[in-house]
C-alpha cells in the first residue's frame, strides 16, 4: 500500500475530521519550530562558552608566559590544546618490544612541540 493510498483511505473515513488534523498539524509545526529555536538558542550559548573560555584561556596562558621569565607562549586555543594532547598522548605498549617505539615517538612529539628539555 502506498502513502497516497493510506492518505486516501485515512480522509475518507468516517471518524476523520478535517478540523481537528489541521489543529493537530498546526501544533506539530509550532512544536518543531519551537525546537528548532532553542537548539539554535543552545547553540548559540554554546559559541559564546567557547569564546570566553578561549578568552580566559589566553588571558591564563599570558599571565603563565610572565610569570615564566618572559617566555612566549604558543597556544592560541581550546582546539590547539587538545590537539597538542592529543598528538602528545602515545600508547603504552604492553610488551617489553615496544618501548623502544614508545620512547621514540615521545621524543618526536616533544621535538615537533618544541618542549623543553627539562621535562
Amino acid at each position: 500500500m502506498s502513502k497516497i493510498d493510506l492518505r486516501d483511505l485515512i480522509t475518507s473515513s468516517k471518524y476523520y475530521k478535517e478540523k481537528e488534523a489541521k489543529k493537530l498539524l498546526e501544533v506539530i509545526t509550532a512544536e518543531r519550530l519551537e525546537t528548532e529555536q532553542q537548539q539554535k538558542l543552545i547553540q548559540e550559548q554554546l559559541s559564546i562558552e567557547k569564546s570566553r573560555l578561549e578568552v580566559e584561556l589566553s588571558r591564563n596562558v599570558n599571565q603563565s608566559a610572565t610569570q615564566n621569565n618572559g617566555q612566549a607562549s604558543c597556544v592560541k586555543s581550546l582546539d590547539e590544546i587538545v590537539e597538542m594532547v592529543r598528538l602528545l598522548t602515545v600508547k603504552v605498549p604492553n610488551k617489553s618490544d615496544g618501548w623502544d617505539y614508545f620512547f621514540s615517538s615521545l621524543e618526536k612529539a616533544f621535538a615537533n612541540e618544541n618542549v623543553s628539555d627539562e621535562f
